[in-house]
């Protein structure tokens, strides 16, 4: 077996992989990492977008493991190619993403828009021949609703937002915590729905992360891909093991 480490601005995950199987997965706050066995694992792959303190933690975690290895973005892997204007400064947890939904929407004739929904959303567009486009950045549910909080005296949200208050339709909201949800929410989907319109029209929707299920009312026509990164690790993992058997 191999493990899969996505470390990001909140939380680290990781998934004990078997081939391109998850076999167990935890999730958990970045101060309190806890791994699986060392001796279950022949190969580590981390994906990590944290600061450096948090890289250092990790390292230090991972200290005489085997096979070790540390993911970068690159301009071409596993048939996508990274259109961005320096491959390797795009975010790694972006790049495993578009190489999974490429994977995953190989046969859609009109492109896919990746969206992952956590700390930040990142909105990226995929082209129907595999080309990554470009893609926007906008801060996440919890971080817009906290800088209401933090600029203004509106009350506190918390995180799971009470989508319940407000789901869209005939009406506006009409009490202060539904206007608040409301425009978080229709802030993240018209960002959504601007980009496919504009960049990948007719597109299909991957959403993963976890603000994702709160998105999934208001794109009805999107598909959740909860384990999205730890599906884009597998297809890279699995391609660099292919090509070292060839070379044998």
């Amino acid at each position: 077996m191999w493990l899969a480490v996505d470390s990001g601005n909140t939380r680290v995950k990781w998934a004990l992989m078997e081939g391109t199987r998850i076999v167990q997965q935890k999730s958990m706050i970045k101060t309190r990492l806890v791994l699986p066995p060392a001796q279950q694992v022949r190969a580590v792959r981390v994906a990590h977008v944290g600061n450096a303190s948090d890289l250092q933690r990790l390292q230090k975690a991972l200290a005489g493991w085997r096979q070790v290895r540390f993911l970068k973005s690159r301009a071409f892997a596993v048939g996508v190619s990274n259109q961005y204007q320096s491959p390797a400064q795009l975010g790694v947890d972006r790049w495993l993403c578009l190489l999974a939904a490429n994977h995953l929407t190989i046969n859609q004739p009109r492109g896919v828009v990746v969206v992952s929904a956590g700390t930040a959303i990142t909105v990226d567009v995929l082209s129907a021949t595999g080309t990554f486009l470009g893609g926007i950045i906008l801060p996440g549910l919890s971080a817009m609703t906290t800088a209401l909080k933090r600029s203004t005296p509106l009350p506190a949200v918390n995180i799971p937002l009470p989508v319940t208050h407000w789901q869209g339709g005939e009406h506006l909201p009409q009490n202060t915590k539904a206007a608040m949800v409301g425009g978080v929410l229709l802030a993240a989907v018209g960002a959504i729905l601007t980009v496919r319109r504009h960049y990948c029209p007719g597109g299909h929707v991957l959403l993963t992360g976890g603000d994702a299920a709160h998105l999934k009312p208001h794109l009805p026509t999107a598909q959740i891909e909860a384990q999205l990164i730890f599906h884009g690790m597998a297809c890279l993992y699995h391609d660099n093991n292919s090509k070292r058997r060839s070379k044998t």
